[in-house]
């Protein structure tokens, strides 16, 4: 038969185990915070690859997801045209890599919202608008986690930048591009003489490098690109749009009007027998092959209605009304001959424009020099 002490044994751990409890409670509870705390204040090491990106200085970056490093611009004065390796000038670069090296805790803080910022001002003129940046230049978006970037690679860093300014662009003929639709002779129905823009002044305002182009007539900013007309259309309105080169700048205001008259579709004319007249500084040591060709053109609906019909007609009003002047090449040997290249239909009458008919084929005059007297 167990003794009493033998039986106490079990009912004095007992006791011993849930006498005091608070004190062990408290124990027990300084353990884990210790624990807690030696756990947060292990090193952790990670490679993190951010994209590159440009914002404003307002712009608020918090509520962005994924992994950035965030050039802070004004993007009123500047536009982004691209980052690259300072050592690899020319080579595009659109993320890096920052090594992160620290407490797990703040790690885990700063892993949970990757983002970096940049805050340099670029340089003024008349330098170049750029921004060069290392590793001591990123700052987590959190300053609390400053000390925990490393490096970075690349090592350096440049954002190209271009200067914005405003211009005031008179709206003209030679800044449009035509894309026409797939209909005959739609370009040729265009009557660039009766032409107009809403409004006839549109201010530009972007980078320095494009928007002085729209001043050099180098190449046309804007394209007008109507839909096929219907048969009874007799102006075109149509808004212009920016070409690709063209399209990092703003317009103010942002539609622009283009109206055109269009002209019916052209008809094809024969005239017959036009006198041809010789000019040129040697024009007495040379003759032509012929004194009169057949001129083939395309007449739009105003040259077209005052026209003969009748062929007997036609030729007498060609004969008082059209000359085709042939222009000798300049310093021609004068025992040469050859083709004239410029030739010229002159219509005497002056209520006929040139923008009322084209001419198709031109026709085949040769020079050749006159016989000498011995």
């Amino acid at each position: 038969m167990a003794s009493r002490r033998d039986r106490g044994e079990p009912r004095g751990f007992f006791r011993a185990l849930i006498e005091d409890p608070w004190r062990k409670l408290g124990a027990v509870g300084l353990a884990i915070l210790l624990w807690i705390y030696l756990d947060s204040q292990v090193s952790q090491s990670e490679s993190l690859e951010l994209e590159l990106r440009c914002d404003a200085p307002s712009a608020d970056l918090r509520n962005l997801r994924g992994k950035f490093l965030s050039l802070r611009l004004d993007t009123d004065r500047y536009t982004l045209l691209g980052f690259e390796n300072v050592d690899e000038p020319g080579a595009a670069l659109s993320q890096l890599t920052l090594e992160l090296s620290g407490a797990r805790r703040a790690m885990q803080e700063l892993l949970a919202n990757p983002l970096f910022v940049i805050r340099l001002a670029p340089g003024e003129p008349p330098g170049p608008a750029l921004v060069e940046f290392g590793v001591a230049d990123v700052q987590p978006l959190d300053p609390r986690h400053a000390g925990l970037i490393a490096s970075m690679a690349p090592a350096r860093v440049r954002a190209r930048l271009a200067r914005n300014i405003e211009r005031n662009i008179d709206l003209k003929r030679s800044l449009i591009e035509v894309r026409g639709p797939e209909v005959p002779n739609f370009d040729d129905r265009l009557q660039w003489d009766d032409l107009s823009f809403e409004p006839k002044v549109v201010k530009v305002r972007g980078p320095d490098y494009i928007v002085n182009e729209f001043g050099r007539d180098t190449a046309a900013p804007f394209v007008f690109e109507p839909a096929p007309p219907a048969v009874d259309v007799q102006v075109l309105s149509e808004s212009l749009r920016l070409a690709p080169w063209a399209a990092g700048v703003s317009l103010e205001p942002e539609a622009v009007i283009m109206r055109i008259t269009l002209r019916p579709p052209t008809e094809p004319v024969k005239l017959p027998a036009v006198p041809v007249d010789l000019v040129g500084a040697q024009r007495d040591s040379f003759k032509l092959d012929r004194d009169r060709v057949d001129v083939e053109i395309s007449a739009y609906d105003r040259l077209w209605n005052n026209l003969p019909k009748l062929p007997e007609d036609l030729r007498a009003w060609v004969e008082q009304n059209c000359l085709v002047i042939a222009l000798l090449p300049q310093d021609v040997p004068l025992d040469s001959e050859g083709t004239i290249e410029d030739i010229r239909l002159v219509f005497r009458r002056s209520e006929i424009r040139d923008s009322d008919w084209k001419m198709t084929i031109p026709p085949t005059i040769r020079y050749l020099p006159k016989p000498r007297n011995p």
